[in-house]
Parts: C-alpha cells; structure tokens; sequence
C-alpha cells in the first residue's frame, strides 16, 4: 500500500499517489506539497449526491496545503479554473489553449514552463510518444508540477520523451490476426471519447471495440453519453456490466446499451465473447 511507501521515504525522496473522491471524503490530515486536478466530469454522483457535492469532495485535497506548496490546475477547465479563487496555496496552471505565467503551457508545438512569466522551453510536443490530446495535457500537468519540485528542465523533457504510457491506458498488447490490440482502462463516457480521439487519426481501415460497463448506477446515470461514444467504432461488443461494489437495483443490463447500438454484439460471459472476437478480428476488406 501507498502508506509502506511514504513510511520508507526520506526527506529528499517524493512520492506520487492518485488519490479518489471516495478516500478525499474521509481525510483529516493529508497534506500534499504538490497536488495536481486535471478535471471534474460528472461521475459518482450516486456516492456524493450532486455534482456540487462531488465537486466539493475532489476540492478537499488541497485543504491542508498552505504556504510554499502548489495546486496544479487546468485553466482550460472552468471548473478547475474555479478553485484557485479557493485554494490555501499557491496556484500553477496547465493549458493547451494560453499562455500562462506560471505553469506549464502549449506555444506553437513547443511545450514552455513560465516562472512568474520567465520563459523556458522544454521539448516539442511531437517528442511525447502517446497520442491523443488528454495525454499532451497530462505531460503539461506533470511539466508543471516537476517544475514546482524544482526538477531540472532537461530532466523534464527526458523523462516525458521516454514515457512510452502507464498500463492500460491505450497500451499496445500486440498483434492478432494482423490487427493492433491496444488495452484501456476507459470507463467513463469522457474516457471512452479520449480514446476514440486517440484512435481516429491512426489511420485504421476499421476500430473494434470490447467494453465492459462499470458499475450499474454510473451506467445509468450517464446512459446517453456512453450510447453516443459505443456508437463510434465500427464494431462494438459488449460483456454484461461489471457489478464491482454494487447490487442491481435498477434492473439495468448490457442488453439495454446494446439494443440502440446499430450492429453491436452482447456477450455477457466473457469467454463466449474472446471465442466471437478471435473469430472477427483482422484487418477490414480493403
């Protein structure tokens, strides 16, 4: 667990943790030098009630903070934008869209970290080696933040030129039958778009999908956002919704994703779903 981890670090060593809504709601006396909020979708809501509510929650991680540590906030999200009017701590900003004064930022193709409006350019865009436009934003965030640690710019630029992708976060597996197999984590009707963006300009003569829904209230509540995404690929297969904390109290299946989606297939056990994917995957008639 993360706790063995910090208890063996020492005070020059720093340790990088993801921390949810569901752990933020309990906290007391957490308290990051860094804490980086890319964005706020709407999600959880059956845990937390509103949006507000939820908003509130993921707002939490920066309560203990103060001076001489850093929130790194997306500027080109309103909502995140949002706290740094609240925030006990010095703001940095990320952004795709302008310049900021400190932070980290797009300009042209170059990635440039700005002190107090002191300009420094860090690498091209092109030298990130994962695609799609939330993975540019994600190296903005961690620019900015490594740069609050004081890392050096050169060790920034390696670092993020290296990073070829965490695990299940659009990773290539492989080959199968002459089609590229990638593996993503993508639950949420905004993941499932970063990773249909992702894949678009790849040039693929078609894109086959496996999904599997999380959770039966998340599905409900955002029913209309996952049809419009499952819509997108070419072929999309379902496996019946992972029930993971809870019971099916809404009486809602994979089936009733499925029925609006032209041409898709329900498998609810997955190894009658491997047997017809093995069965359909190559590359499309050319």
């Amino acid at each position: 667990p993360f706790t063995a981890c910090a208890l063996q670090c020492g005070e020059e060593d720093v340790a990088v943790a993801e921390v949810s809504s569901f752990q933020l709601a309990t906290i007391s006396t957490l308290h990051p030098h860094i804490a980086v909020m890319c964005n706020i979708t709407e999600d959880q809501l059956n845990r937390h009630g509103t949006m507000e509510e939820y908003i509130r929650v993921k707002e939490r991680i920066f309560e203990n903070m103060g001076q001489g540590d850093y929130a790194v906030l997306n500027l080109d999200d309103p909502i995140v934008r949002g706290m740094a009017e609240r925030i006990p701590c010095a703001p940095a900003f990320f952004s795709r869209r302008q310049e900021v004064e400190t932070g980290a930022y797009l300009e042209g193709e170059e990635v440039v970290f700005s002190l107090n409006g002191h300009k420094k350019r860090v690498l091209r865009a092109d030298e990130i080696r994962i695609p799609c436009e939330h993975n540019l934003e994600n190296a903005l965030a961690a620019t900015a933040a490594c740069l609050c640690l004081g890392v050096r710019p050169n060790a920034v630029k390696d670092g993020l030129a290296g990073f070829t992708g965490a695990g299940r976060r659009f990773e290539f597996k492989g080959k199968y039958n002459g089609a590229d197999i990638y593996d993503d984590y993508a639950h949420h009707p905004q993941e499932l778009k970063a990773l249909l963006d992702a894949v678009e300009p790849l040039g693929y003569n078609r894109t086959v999908l496996v999904f599997q829904p999380h959770t039966y209230t998340r599905t409900a509540a955002l029913f209309d956002a996952f049809i419009e995404q499952l819509r997108r690929p070419d072929v999309t297969y379902l496996a019946e919704i992972s029930a993971a904390r809870e019971q099916n109290t809404l009486g809602l299946y994979s089936a009733d994703l499925a029925t609006p989606i032209d041409g898709s297939t329900l498998r609810p056990a997955f190894a009658d779903l491997d047997r017809h994917r093995r069965t359909t995957t190559a590359p499309a008639p050319t």
